[in-house]
């Protein structure tokens, strides 16, 4: 997991980014992420991208939560390997008062 400055306007904006490569096996497979990598961003305004590698599939993400996310094939290989990669704004960080 890394997290990235950007700056906007003047303004510096933090962007989780998380990659990896996984498989499909017959057609679909779900990545569930650490807790630490989970509890670092929402589950909202996050943004999943996949590519195939090594032989073609029109694979898309079904579905992405806090825990991960699952990936089908619609046609093609049903056992392609693909990268990933996501990027989300960080979770707010609670202040608890004294």
């Amino acid at each position: 997991m890394q997290q990235i400055q950007l700056k906007d306007n003047g303004a510096i904006q933090t962007t989780i980014f998380l990659s990896g490569t996984a498989k499909l096996t017959n057609g679909s497979v779900e990545i569930l992420f650490t807790q630490k990598e989970a509890e670092s961003f929402p589950e909202k305004n996050v943004q999943v991208m996949i590519t195939p590698a090594g032989s073609w599939s029109a694979m898309y993400v079904v579905e992405h939560t806090k825990k991960g996310f699952k990936v089908k094939s619609a046609s093609g290989d049903a056992n392609a390997s693909f990268n990933w990669a996501l990027l989300g704004q960080p979770a707010p960080v609670k202040v608890m008062e004294r």
